[in-house]
């Protein structure tokens, strides 16, 4: 049976009890002379600590599930010179006019002693762009006084302006994320490093390997700096290997810029120059970058190219974590002969767009022995004998055969998060021979017995079916996506979720994906909470179990 939800500690009862009576205040109260009150009666007391504690649970709260507007106001009342933390990256993406809010309110909050700083936020139009500029206009005054900040996440809006303030004033500046910012540009990544940058965008790229300028402070503390989706260029990504010694990742791919060519570029003619780097994202990585990133960057443990550069990749063996974007190509060959050579050493592997590269599970299975998450297309030779998988615990894989899910299922004794989906062979077999039958089979010889979330594609699966992972799945607590099992009737859910209450499991069903931006555009929906783990929502007059 799945697991029971656990009781609750006295602080997080006492957190969540206090979050909910304050937004309760906060409702009724409109008038800023009523707001000043409450907040001298919060700070008379509440605690440093208590007020971080509710503060982080508001702001960490999704979207579609609290409103800027509560939002802002718990900040206001709740934040001051104390606050250390302010994160909404993990609340999903917000609109420039909520951004606007947020920065208002942290200007009028007087947050100065901020080490955390996040927010991811989302143009949806291309006319807003033009409101950037106005908007962080907003949060220069009060950005320039926050000295302490170490963790920033400003996505899609960051400007030069913002740049150079956090290199100006944040000497302790760690990791920085400004990814899909399109006004992040050489000069922005310039004013980051140098109090003044001078004439650098017009320089020769043999001119910026000895130039010679005072630098910011920051540059000795940076150790992550995302800048895929920006407009830099290569003049950028030489400076920042410069310049920021203890850097380890850019965070991603970038549009214009290499860090392998960076690497080669900046070393001396005699000897090697060594860099920090841990992870390299580059759509092409020559075989003599490789052979040379092997010795300068002895630490790149996660690589994410394209398939061409696979040959390349031999030379570097130190890699743990590979991804790889297989353009929709067959480079089965490849892949295999890769994983033959370097494949003990990988834990993680995930083939982007490999729907043309399959792979045989008995084999790969052999190859790495002991990876820990997988993302691939398989099938299964039955002239193969597959190992037991001892250390797999997340895959997202596309099968082609019944018979090499079952191999795949039944040799993964540690396997805790599972997506899978069927694809199978024309004129054979299809998503109908996954069925209640299929999954008791698996069972029975002792497959899914770590299984802790589950995400099924189409299938012929019953309730039958779904009994039995309840009953032999005693970690399990998330299944998705009901709708698309064939032979599960509303009716069926139903019961399950009813049974779920009375025995107080701890079980997420999601019955249909609803994309948040359709629950903050359709007013039709209507969300009733419950604290048995999951939600009902009514979108366009159909009933779905929602995370």
């Amino acid at each position: 049976m799945p697991p029971n939800l656990q009781v609750k500690s006295l602080l997080d009862l006492g957190a969540e009890w206090t979050s909910n009576w304050l937004m309760t205040c906060l409702r009724q109260v409109s008038s800023p002379t009523e707001r000043f009150l409450q907040r001298s009666y919060v700070m008379h007391h509440l605690n440093v600590n208590a007020r971080q504690l509710i503060l982080h649970r508001v702001l960490a709260t999704h979207m579609y599930r609290l409103d800027i507007t509560s939002r802002c106001l718990m900040l206001e009342l709740l934040g001051d010179k104390s606050t250390v933390c302010v994160d909404m990256t993990s609340a999903g993406k917000m609109l420039i006019e909520d951004v606007f809010h947020f920065y208002r309110t942290a200007t009028s909050s007087l947050l100065l002693n901020l080490v955390k700083l996040g927010f991811d936020c989302e143009i949806k139009r291309f006319v807003e762009d033009r409101y950037i500029l106005d908007v962080n206009s907003v949060f220069y005054r009060v950005l320039k006084q926050m000295k302490h900040l170490r963790w920033v996440t400003i996505t899609c809006i960051c400007d030069t302006e913002i740049m150079s303030i956090l290199g100006k004033n944040c000497p302790s500046l760690e990791y920085l994320d400004v990814s899909s910012s399109w006004n992040v540009t050489d000069e922005s990544v310039f004013d980051l490093l140098m109090p003044k940058q001078g004439d650098l965008k017009n320089k020769a790229l043999e001119e910026l390997r000895d130039y010679q300028a005072p630098i910011n402070k920051c540059c000795g503390s940076l150790v992550v700096v995302n800048l895929s989706g920006t407009n830099i260029t290569q003049h950028s990504v030489i400076l920042l290997l410069r310049l920021a010694p203890r850097l380890t990742s850019f965070g991603g791919f970038l549009d214009e810029g290499s860090v392998s060519f960076g690497v080669s570029f900046l070393q001396p003619q005699e000897g090697i120059k060594n860099f920090n780097l841990t992870s390299l994202y580059d759509s092409t990585v020559e075989p003599e970058h490789a052979s040379l990133l092997a010795h300068a960057c002895p630490g790149i443990n996660t690589v994410s190219t394209r398939i061409i550069s696979l040959p390349s990749l031999h030379f570097l063996p130190s890699i743990t974590s590979l991804s790889v974007d297989c353009d929709f190509q067959s480079f089965t060959d490849d892949i295999y002969n890769y994983l033959e050579v370097r494949g003990e050493s990988l834990k993680e592997l995930n083939l982007k767009d490999c729907i043309h590269c399959v792979l045989d599970v008995a084999w790969i299975a052999r190859f790495m022995p002991n990876l820990v998450r997988l993302e691939a297309k398989l099938d299964y030779d039955e002239d193969i004998d597959m190992p037991v998988w001892r250390f797999l615990r997340v895959a997202n894989v596309l099968v082609q055969s019944s018979k090499c899910l079952y191999n795949f299922l039944t040799h993964t004794p540690v396997l805790a998060e599972l997506k899978v989906d069927f694809d199978g062979l024309p004129y054979s077999e299809t998503y109908t021979s996954i069925d209640d039958k299929f999954l008791t089979r698996v069972l029975c010889d002792d497959g899914l017995g770590a299984l802790q979330r589950l995400e099924l594609g189409k299938c012929a699966l019953g309730r039958e079916g779904l009994d039995a992972l309840l009953l032999h799945c005693t970690n399990l607590h998330y299944i998705a996506t009901l709708i698309e099992w064939e032979k599960l009737l509303p009716v069926d859910v139903e019961d399950i979720r009813t049974e779920t209450y009375l025995n107080n499991w701890k079980l997420q069903l999601v019955v249909h994906h609803c994309g948040i931006d359709k629950l903050l555009d359709d007013h039709e929906v209507k969300a009733k909470r419950r604290r048995t783990g999951y939600e009902m929502c009514i979108v366009c007059r159909k009933v779905s179990l929602m995370k």
